[in-house]
């Protein structure tokens, strides 16, 4: 008679597969990604910034924001039961060593910190201060020139202004007959002082066209004030004040004229032309 021995079997017992861990809760990187684009989020809200103080004001609460956000994440995190005894509670105030421990930490991979410190740079070298400390002569001349005719102080109403839609430099241009655009006759120049900006225009052709034209802009360090038509000399002839705004307006006028006789003749051109063809 054969025995068999199921001791072996009956040992070995019966091992149940082990039970699937529940997949933990993401985590929320929206205070990451905020301190991330802090920078530019500055840059943006520093275009309505119209004077120094206003200026200081963004950039100081772009980066309180910046600090409150991280602080506000590794609140979340303990809240979420993360061990945050590694993430120093000083890695807030710098955000980039912040942002990886944190991604460490989480076991997440993450490019905050290589955003962060781009857009970090960019608003260092793009801000108004920065522009502000590197401005030249170009830099100031640039501010009149390629400035809208309606933009000079006390000719925000002007009919003839709003009309016109080329520049402070494309008028005087147009006004001593330059008709090549990529060359400028007129001769610019700029000097700062004492918070104002004075931007000189000026051509002086013999027995044709002699003109000057001083505009002043403050400057508070950061902002550019309106654009302030000081006076225009026309021929030897100098006119200030409101009398300037008003030869300025003639002028504008007589290019406005020009410009619409010239286009008159073209269509009427254009006419001749279709008229003969159809004969």
């Amino acid at each position: 008679m054969y025995e068999f021995d199921f001791s072996g079997q009956m040992q070995q017992g019966y091992n149940p597969p082990p039970a699937q861990a529940k997949p933990a809760r993401r985590l929320s990187n929206s205070r990451v990604w905020y301190a991330a684009y802090s920078p530019l989020i500055g840059l943006f809200v520093e275009i309505y910034a119209n004077s120094f103080a206003l200026g200081i004001l963004v950039w100081v609460c772009a980066i309180i924001s910046c600090f409150i956000a991280l602080a506000l994440d590794k609140k979340y995190l303990n809240e979420n039961n993360v061990n945050t005894d590694t993430l120093n509670t000083a890695y807030i105030f710098i955000p980039p060593l912040y942002m990886h421990k944190r991604a460490k930490l989480v076991g997440e991979k993450s490019f905050s910190e290589l955003i962060f410190i781009f857009l970090f740079a960019y608003a260092l070298f793009s801000n108004g201060f920065t522009a502000a400390a590197l401005m030249d002569e170009d830099d100031m001349i640039y501010q009149v020139q390629e400035n809208y005719i309606f933009n000079i102080s006390g000719f925000e109403d002007d009919t003839n202004a709003s009309m016109y839609n080329g520049t402070i430099g494309d008028l005087f241009e147009e006004y001593i007959g330059n008709e090549n655009s990529d060359e400028e006759l007129c001769e610019w120049e700029a000097a700062k002082d004492d918070g104002v900006i004075t931007v000189n225009a000026s051509y002086d052709e013999a027995d044709k066209i002699s003109f000057n034209a001083e505009f002043s802009m403050d400057y508070d360090g950061y902002a550019y004030g309106d654009v302030v038509l000081e006076k225009i000399t026309l021929d030897g002839k100098t006119y200030e004040g409101d009398e300037a705004l008003e030869q300025l307006s003639k002028i504008l006028s007589d290019e406005l004229d020009k410009s619409s006789s010239d286009e008159s003749s073209e269509s009427l051109q254009d006419a001749n032309s279709a008229s003969y063809k159809t004969a």
